[in-house]
């Protein structure tokens, strides 16, 4: 008997909520915006844990395919990782900042992967190519995390537990 009434208070209290969150309409808007790169192809930036840099992925300077970079949330030192083969996607801080986490495909040759172009130029498609997590820490030192092949990537840190998670798709 006492599951039943703890399950209809739940349901109750979850319909007050939904049912409130129905009457406000809460807006925002975003001021003091900072456009922080004007060169490249860019994507997926993260902030590191004390929120002066920013970890992202970009296409510049002559580059054939993504690469990793690293830059002040002011938009200045911009570096890239000293490990350039293949293509690059998803990086991200460790809790320390001591170590950046990415996917590359560097495993399967120096080379760029050959890039699908769809008829409509303006069809945006992402390849599920053969990366791998790699680590990389403030001495350049390189560490494969996975070897499985397929799409390993999208590396996060869970800021609780201290653990690594990241998805495979085969």
């Amino acid at each position: 008997m006492k599951t039943k009434t703890l399950l209809m208070l739940a349901g109750l209290f979850l319909f007050l909520i939904i049912i409130g969150g129905c009457k406000n309409n809460i807006t925002f808007s975003l001021s003091q915006i900072k456009q922080l790169t004007v060169d490249g192809d860019n994507g997926e930036a993260y902030f590191s844990s004390d929120n002066t840099h920013l970890v992202f992925q970009s296409k510049r300077h002559g580059d054939e395919c993504d690469k990793i970079y690293t830059m002040t949330i002011e938009g200045v030192d911009l570096q890239r990782l000293p490990v350039t083969d293949g293509a690059f996607t998803c990086s991200y801080y460790s809790l320390d900042d001591k170590i950046i986490f990415f996917s590359s495909t560097l495993q399967d040759c120096p080379d760029c992967p050959e890039v699908y172009k769809h008829p409509n130029p303006h069809k945006y498609i992402w390849p599920l190519r053969n990366f791998e997590i790699y680590s990389i820490d403030k001495n350049d030192k390189l560490k494969k995390l996975t070897h499985f092949p397929g799409y390993n990537a999208e590396a996060t840190v869970h800021p609780l537990e201290k653990k690594n998670y990241f998805y495979i798709f085969t």
